[in-house]
């Protein structure tokens, strides 16, 4: 019986000693805004047509339609973020934004995460069309590449932007 006694006083007092040696955690800091990171001008560089309905996700490059050795034929796109609005100026290939509009972030499985983690960008063009634009990386202030994916029944559009 003294055993018993001793063996779960010795165990209690492990356990109370381990829980004591927390970890202390430090703060990791403010989240980045992703309206900041978005913010500005970007230059289409590539521009790559996916097949969804293929099993190996079949990609042809039609950055040859899009690109152009003359600046003023480059597609831009300017985010601004003191109205939420788009302005597509310029570009060859298809338009799959819209001269204009509104835009604003979302998340599509956690919508209480849409401003601190989205997953999409929807953009409401000036033609009343809405468009969910998946993000292929994360938009911070310091990042100099943006990808956005737009998915149409079985083929989607990847395109990719650097900041001007």
């Amino acid at each position: 019986m003294k055993n018993i006694i001793k063996i779960n006083l010795l165990i209690l007092g492990v356990i109370i000693g381990f829980s004591s040696c927390k970890k202390e955690e430090k703060p990791i800091g403010d989240a980045f805004s992703r309206k900041e990171g978005i913010s500005g001008t970007w230059v289409v560089n590539r521009v790559v047509q996916v097949d969804e309905a293929t099993p190996l996700k079949d990609e042809r490059d039609l950055s040859e339609f899009y690109l152009s050795s003359i600046a003023d034929e480059l597609m831009e796109v300017k985010f601004d973020i003191t109205n939420d609005s788009i302005i597509v100026k310029g570009g060859k290939g298809k338009n799959y934004f819209g001269a204009s509009g509104i835009f604003k972030f979302v998340n599509v499985l956690n919508p209480g995460f849409s401003e601190t983690a989205p997953d999409q960008v929807q953009v409401i063009n000036n033609l009343g069309d809405t468009l969910n634009w998946k993000l292929l990386n994360p938009v911070r202030e310091f990042d100099n590449q943006l990808g956005l994916q737009l998915v149409r029944c079985k083929l989607s559009y990847k395109f990719y932007f650097t900041r001007k």
